[in-house]
């Protein structure tokens, strides 16, 4: 499978990520929700990781390490603050274009700044994505 399509299956998996958050976001505590998805996520991870070690090493640069870390925290952070978010009410046709137009200025501006190439076509489309996001929440 080439990148595009697993950018496509992460995508359908955010979006399904948000609705089930939004569904069970007022029945758990949030920090206990939060560690209940990180545990499902890596009790997953290990068996996907044990039906799929092909002999190549764990990691290549182990002063990586720290920064998959700091993936983990924003992983918790994703998890709690959206919790947070939709045990207080925020119905999910608005918290997801929030986070997601969000997200895709952040990841985009960051990509940049890591030397990216910066074209008038990525900034129109990302300006288009923050937009519908604006107005999905404008309208609520």
């Amino acid at each position: 499978m080439d990148a595009i399509a697993f950018a496509l299956i992460a995508a359908l998996a955010a979006g399904a990520y948000s609705i089930l958050q939004r569904v069970a976001a007022p029945a758990f505590n949030q920090a206990f929700g939060a560690l209940v998805i990180s545990l499902t996520a890596a009790f997953v991870s290990a068996i996907v990781l044990i039906c799929t070690r092909d002999g190549r090493a764990l990691y290549t640069d182990v002063s990586m390490l720290p920064w998959i870390g700091l993936v983990g925290i924003a992983a918790f952070s994703i998890d709690y603050f959206s919790l947070q978010a939709y045990s207080r009410g925020l119905s999910v046709s608005i918290g997801s274009p929030i986070f997601i137009g969000i997200s895709i200025m952040t990841a985009s501006l960051a990509g940049f700044a890591l030397g990216e190439a910066v074209t008038l076509m990525k900034l129109l489309g990302i300006g288009l994505i923050v937009l519908g996001a604006v107005i999905v929440t404008a309208l609520a």
